[in-house]
Order: structure tokens, then sequence, then C-alpha cells
């Protein structure tokens, strides 16, 4: 499996995660020249933007330490572009998660951590 589609299959992963802790789901994989949202979900009356990061081992280092504060930016301006080009509703709040997927040896979900409000981190 290459780095792709376990990318894909993390992201299935916090999708289903997402969904089983009552969020709806509004976008996948939106893009814009600025970046990528992985995912675009609802809790209660927050939007989320939700960055996922999938990891098979350690051997690239801690899935966190990935998102800095430039690919936050990258994912607030994203995030900025999204609310401009869409005629969505009023949400009482806007957040940025992390979503972080351990795989073990057969691709199979060993693991998953939620991060909330990245941005304040």
């Amino acid at each position: 499996m290459d780095r792709l589609e376990i990318g894909k299959k993390g992201e299935e992963y916090a999708k289903k995660f997402l969904l089983a802790k009552g969020c709806k789901v509004l976008e996948e994989n939106f893009y814009s020249r600025f970046g990528e949202l992985d995912i675009i979900a609802v809790e209660g009356e927050t939007l989320l933007f939700v960055e996922v990061k999938t990891r098979t081992s350690d051997k690239f280092g801690d899935a966190e330490e990935a998102v800095d504060r430039r690919k936050i930016e990258k994912i607030l301006k994203t995030a900025l572009h999204f609310l401009s080009e869409t005629s969505r509703k009023h949400y009482d709040d806007l957040r940025m998660d992390l979503i972080v997927v351990r795989l073990n040896g057969r691709h199979e979900l060993e693991r998953i951590k939620h991060i909330k409000n990245i941005r304040d981190g």
C-alpha cells in the first residue's frame, strides 16, 4: 500500500470516528489554491476543519509534529477560502482539529486520537 492509499484509509477511519461522535460530514478533500482540507464537518453548531495524519510507524516522526505553525496557517487560509466560496449557514463557532490515525502492519486501525483546537496550541 503506498503513501496516498494509507492517507485515504486514515481519512476514512477519521470520517467514521467523527460520524460515530454525532458529527455531520459536509465535505471531504476540499481543494483550493491555498491547500486542501481533509474533512469539513459540523459538531453541534461548530464548523470543524479537520486535518488527518495517518502513520503506520514512528519512523518519520510523531504525526502531531507534522502539523506545525506553517501548516496551521495553510489550513486557516484554505478554511477562509471555503467560507468565502460557499453560502453556508452561520455557525456559532469554527474550529481546526487534528485526527491522528495509527494503522497496524495489516493497515487496520490500531488507534485514533482527536486533538481539538490545534490553532490554540
